[in-house]
């Protein structure tokens, strides 16, 4: 449950920071897109073999350029579940996200980003594994990052998408998905 409380904590001061900042003149905005299911061979994440599904999620955003390498951005969720038997899910939120581009060459970028946000589920296949209140969402992925001629960034990737309780002991749900994303 501590872990939970760290999350939420993190994620209300990464909010406020990026709505206290975003009037910046290196501020910009864009859409994501995420897709992705569950992976029955996960060593570490893995939670049952009960369930299945599919996850596609839309994340409008606007965000910051701290430094030349560093972008903390808010990131909104409008996710959408296909639960293998039970009905299907609807998934709103909004997280807190920073990347860093660890390589560079030109415009081209390799970058590893992070984020935790707070959300809301409208159904569960099972209450054990994520409740239905209010959830705590973690977010990371590695990807490759293009610069156009034109001012668009570009960036494609794995992303893993964790969601769980915040007020009830539960396992969560995880995706394993692709993250694109266009921005400018």
């Amino acid at each position: 449950m501590r872990f939970h409380k760290i999350c939420a904590l993190i994620a209300v001061l990464t909010l406020t920071l990026a709505a206290a900042t975003c009037r910046a003149a290196d501020s910009y905005f864009g859409l994501s897109m995420l897709g992705g299911t569950q992976w029955h061979g996960d060593p570490i994440w893995y939670v049952t073999d009960k369930y299945d599904w599919w996850y596609f999620s839309v994340r409008p955003l606007v965000g910051i350029h701290r430094t030349e390498r560093w972008d903390l951005w808010l990131e909104g969720n409008l996710g959408y579940s296909a639960l293998e038997d039970d009905p299907d899910a609807v998934e709103l939120g909004a997280l807190g996200m920073t990347s860093y581009d660890f390589l560079s060459a030109g415009r081209w970028s390799l970058f590893g980003e992070l984020g935790v946000g707070l959300g809301w589920m409208s159904d569960t296949p099972d209450e054990h594994v994520v409740d239905t209140g209010v959830l705590g969402f973690l977010d990371y992925g590695l990807g490759v990052k293009v610069r156009t001629e034109r001012g668009l960034v570009v960036k494609l990737g794995p992303r893993f998408h964790h969601r769980s309780s915040l007020l009830k002991d539960d396992a969560g749900m995880n995706t394993y998905g692709v993250m694109l994303s266009v921005t400018k």
